[in-house]
């Protein structure tokens, strides 16, 4: 289980993720298997490299929608399908300076099967970007939060070409600082 003492095998992840992309589907499911399913906290992995931005969202169930097992109403059922629908389209997640000029690329998202488990489940997202002008990314905004539901506590896995580092973001704070 990877906690606040073992920040180094996200890390480790996530670089060899970036040295062979062939190879993140290993590493991501190596990571699974460590990062624990924890309540009022979120993940967001921030990767930027050259021209290309990276946000991967790891979520609880239950701070994306408000419960955690299968959807039974009307409103619940609509509830998933608006969120899937947001996820998939990779829209909302972040806000960048503008003159950064980034454009989305591509969208990795796999609605959860809530009749699959009758554990948790947790919602995962990975979406690219290309920015036209990355020396202007000085932060990015996780607009995302603004959807999430009862997050405490934003864990933010932050990666670049001259840094690496893990941030801890409290309530609503939502800017994340890339140098």
């Amino acid at each position: 289980m990877i906690n606040a003492k073992q920040p180094w095998l996200i890390y480790l992840l996530i670089s060899l993720a970036l040295a062979a992309p062939e190879s993140f589907a290993a590493a991501e499911e190596k990571l699974d298997e460590h990062v624990a399913h924890e309540h009022g906290r979120i993940i967001v992995n921030l990767i930027l490299e050259g021209q290309s931005l990276v946000v991967e969202l790891e979520a609880p169930a239950v701070h994306v929608l408000g419960f955690e097992h299968a959807p039974r109403s009307v409103t619940q059922k609509s509830k998933v399908a608006a969120i899937n629908l947001w996820l998939e389209s990779g829209k909302g997640l972040l806000n960048v300076p503008r003159d950064a000029n980034c454009q989305l690329q591509s969208v990795n998202y796999t609605a959860p099967n809530f009749d699959r488990t009758t554990d948790h489940v947790d919602y995962k997202a990975r979406v690219n970007y290309r920015c036209r002008n990355p020396l202007v990314l000085a932060w990015v905004e996780l607009a995302l939060l603004q959807r999430l539901i009862g997050v405490e506590i934003t864990t933010v896995n932050l990666i670049t070409s001259t840094l690496q580092k893990q941030l801890t973001l409290k309530e609503r704070a939502s800017r994340v600082p890339l140098r």
